[in-house]
């Protein structure tokens, strides 16, 4: 690709490429921006002028649009996977559980048999379980994934946990390109668990994998 003016802004694969030559730097930066920062209408390369004021719009408008939290959808979503028990349970691979799927709660104790709780904690449970799965997918994740996407992975990786995601090829795929087909099958993969298919993770990874493609 030819070398582009400061402000020079390009589409590409649905988003778009705001170069800007950072101070040290020897060769332009591309920054991915989601191409809804821009407005409709904005469908091919632009020339901004104004490069001192466009860097600080930009970052305000790329943070208000980069997804951080989780959504009511991927808490049904959850919930619909795990179920809502209100007294300690034991999982398909044989792990204390409570609510609607916490193992361990918000301070750090595990889940023991014997262990009861309200609808409300459930719901605190799981919300606090919720949040370091939506962290793991926002850093390990490329920022211009939307709200259904996001809640999708986080979902996915509540259920196999950040490592798990952090190795995978779905992981991979979706940061080379969030939209490729591929990904469906790549969520499809994750259906076992001590080494048998279970036909709740297929219904589970449909699912993720529908709310995803929304």
């Amino acid at each position: 690709m030819e070398k582009l003016k400061p402000g020079q802004v390009i589409f590409q694969d649905g988003h778009a490429i705001f170069y800007t030559n950072e101070p040290g730097m020897e060769a332009w930066t591309p920054v991915m921006i989601p191409q809804q920062v821009f407005g409709d209408g904005q469908d091919r390369a632009g020339s901004y002028s104004r490069l001192p004021q466009l860097d600080n719009a930009l970052a305000d408008q790329i943070a208000a649009s980069h997804i951080r939290q989780v959504s009511d959808n991927c808490v049904r979503l959850v919930e619909a996977a795990e179920g809502l028990r209100l007294a300690a349970y034991t999982d398909p691979v044989g792990i204390p559980t409570i609510g609607i799927g916490t193992t361990r709660y918000p301070d750090g104790r595990k889940v023991k048999l014997g262990d009861t709780c309200t609808r409300e904690q459930a719901y605190e449970y799981c919300r606090h379980d919720l949040a370091a799965a939506a962290l793991a997918v926002d850093e390990l994740t490329r920022d211009d994934i939307n709200q259904h996407q996001f809640d999708a992975l986080t979902s996915f990786v509540y259920n196999v946990g950040r490592g798990n995601y952090a190795k995978s090829t779905l992981r991979k795929v979706i940061n080379d390109n969030p939209r490729d087909p591929a990904i469906r099958a790549e969520f499809a993969r994750w259906n076992k668990a001590g080494g048998s298919v279970l036909k709740g993770l297929v219904a589970r990874r449909k699912n993720e994998a529908d709310l995803y493609f929304r």
